[in-house]
C-alpha cells in the first residue's frame, strides 16, 4: 500500500519544458514511482487528485527569516502556505531557531546561518582571524550550514570581510553576505566591493535586487552592472526576490523627538527616493497615503496594514515595527530574474523572497506572473525556484526535482490564483489550500525535529 498517491499530476521538465501527466507514488517519504496518469491500481492511505494541475517540487527558498525577532512563530506557517518545503534562514541565531521550530514549526527542511554582529556577538567591526575562526567553528559545532556577513546592517571593515570569507573557505562552510562594509553602503557600490573582496573564494551574494534601487544610477542600469559583476563567476552563488517592498526597522534615535531620525539609514533613504522627507513626518505621510505598509500581528499571521490605521498603530507601539516601502524596480528585478549567461545558465542563481516571517513569500505569485507575461518559460521558473537553489546553494540532490527516489516534497499549484493549492512535506500534506495540518516533524540543519505546529 502506498502512503500517498497524487493522481493526475501535470509535470514540467525543468530542462526541456516537456509536459507529462503522471500519478506520483509515495512510500516512506520518498517518490517510489511515476506512472502514466490515471493508470494507478495500487491502494493508498491517502489520495490527492491533482486533476491535471501543475505539480512542482516544493519550493526551495534560500533567503528567509524565522527567528522571533522576525516574527518566526508565524513564518513557518506562512512558508507552508506559500508552497515552500526547504528554506535557508539567513541570520539566525541558531539557538532561537532550535527553540522556535519545535514549538511553531510545520514540515520544513530548514538550514541556517549564524550572522556576525559587531557589538552583539563579536566585539567590533574589525575582528581578527582568530576571532572569526572561533565564531565560525562554534557555528559549525552548533550545526549551522555556515555564517552570514550582515554588511547592510552590521558592517565589518573590508579587511575583516575578506578574513571572514577566507575562514569560511578554510573550514569548508557556507558564507553569505548582505553587501556593504564600513567603507560602502548596501547598494551597487557595496556589491562591487563584495565581489572584489571575494576574489576567487566561494561567496553567496544575498538579494541582488536590493543593490539595484537607484542609489547611483537608474535601477535598470544598476541591475545590468550587477549582472556583469556576477556573470562568469563560478565561485559566486546568488538570489534575488520579486516583491516591490523592502523591510525597514523604524526604531528612532534616542531623544530624537517626534521628527527625529531613524536608527537605520535605510528607511530615510527609501522615503527620500519616494519623494518623502527622510524622517517620522515622511513616514507618517507614506503610511497615511497607502505608499508604506506596516507588518502587524493578526491572529496567527503577519499582515500588511496601511492608511491612518497603520499610522495610529505605529505611534502606539513602543517597539517600532517593520515598515515596508516599494523600493524595488520591477524592470530591474525582471532583468535579474531572467538573465542568462552565454552558456544559458542563469546569472543570478535562484529566486528567493527574504521572507518567512516577513510577509513577502510570493515566489509563486510573482514568478508565475513573469511566466504569464512571457518573460520566463515555466520550465525555467521551476528550475530557479526549486532545483537550482537546492543543487547550487544548499548542495542537496535529494530535493528540488520530481523523480523516483527523491524526497516527496511537492506543491500542487493553482495557476489561476498563482498560489499553492496543496503543500506536501516528506509525503505528508501540511497545507490543503485552507488549513495547516502540521505533520509533527521537521529538519534543522539535517537533524530531525519533532514539532507541535
Amino acid at each position: 500500500m502506498l502512503d500517498l498517491l497524487i493522481a493526475n499530476a501535470r509535470l514540467v521538465d525543468p530542462d526541456s519544458g516537456a509536459v507529462t501527466f503522471s500519478d506520483i507514488h509515495v512510500r516512506s517519504g520518498r517518490i517510489s514511482a511515476l506512472v502514466a496518469g490515471g493508470s494507478t491500481c495500487a491502494a493508498a492511505r491517502k489520495v490527492v487528485d491533482a486533476a491535471e494541475a501543475l505539480v512542482m517540487p516544493g519550493l526551495v527558498d534560500t533567503h528567509v527569516h524565522l527567528t522571533p525577532e522576525m516574527s518566526g512563530r508565524f513564518g513557518f506557517r506562512m512558508l507552508a502556505r506559500a508552497g515552500v518545503t526547504t528554506a535557508l534562514d539567513m541570520a539566525g541565531p541558531v539557538a532561537e531557531l532550535k527553540a522556535a521550530l519545535p514549538r511553531y514549526g510545520v514540515g520544513i527542511n530548514l538550514h541556517s546561518l549564524e550572522s556576525l554582529r559587531p557589538g552583539v556577538n563579536i566585539a567590533d567591526a574589525d575582528p581578527d582571524r582568530e576571532t572569526l575562526l572561533r565564531f565560525s567553528r562554534q557555528a559549525a559545532d552548533d550545526g549551522c550550514f555556515g555564517i552570514k556577513i550582515l554588511g547592510g546592517h552590521y558592517p565589518l571593515t573590508p579587511e575583516a570581510t575578506r578574513r571572514a570569507i577566507e575562514v569560511a573557505a578554510e573550514l569548508g562552510i557556507h558564507v553569505a553576505i548582505h553587501a556593504g562594509s564600513t567603507a560602502t553602503r548596501s547598494d551597487i557600490a557595496g556589491l562591487r566591493e563584495a565581489v572584489d573582496i571575494a576574489g576567487d573564494l566561494p561567496l553567496h551574494v544575498a538579494h541582488v535586487n536590493s543593490y539595484c534601487r537607484g542609489s547611483h544610477r537608474d535601477p535598470v542600469h544598476e541591475a545590468l552592472e550587477a549582472l556583469a559583476l556576477l556573470d562568469g563567476r563560478a565561485n559566486l552563488v546568488s538570489e534575488s526576490y520579486l516583491s516591490p517592498y523592502n523591510a525597514n526597522r523604524t526604531d528612532l534615535e534616542p531623544d530624537g523627538g517626534p521628527d527625529g531620525s531613524f536608527v537605520s539609514a535605510i528607511p530615510g533613504n527609501t522615503l527620500a527616493r519616494l519623494g518623502y522627507t527622510p524622517d517620522v513626518a515622511g513616514l507618517e505621510a507614506a503610511l497615511r497615503d497607502g505608499t508604506a505598509h506596516m507588518t502587524v500581528e493578526r491572529g496567527a499571521d503577519m499582515e500588511l496594514v496601511t492608511g491612518p490605521e497603520a499610522w495610529a498603530e505605529w505611534q502606539a507601539l513602543d517597539a517600532k515595527p517593520r515598515v515596508m516601502l516599494p523600493a524595488n524596480s520591477f524592470p530591474a528585478q525582471a532583468f535579474l530574474a531572467t538573465a542568462r549567461a552565454a552558456d544559458s545558465s542563469p546569472i543570478v542563481t535562484a529566486l528567493a523572497t527574504d521572507g518567512g516571517g516577513i510577509p513577502r513569500n510570493d515566489t509563486l505569485a510573482r514568478g508565475l506572473g513573469l511566466v504569464e507575461a512571457g518573460l520566463m518559460p515555466l520550465a525555467a521558473f521551476i528550475a530557479r525556484a526549486c532545483r537550482d537553489p537546492a543543487r547550487r546553494i544548499l548542495r542537496r540532490d535529494d530535493i528540488g526535482e520530481i523523480a523516483e527516489g527523491l524526497r516527496a516534497d511537492l506543491v500542487i499549484v493553482d495557476e489561476a490564483k498563482r498560489a499553492a493549492r496543496t503543500t506536501i512535506y516528506g509525503g505528508d500534506v501540511v497545507f490543503d489550500g485552507t488549513a495547516i495540518s502540521p505533520c509533527g516533524r521537521a529538519e534543522l540543519n539535517g537533524q530531525r525535529v519533532l514539532t507541535g505546529g
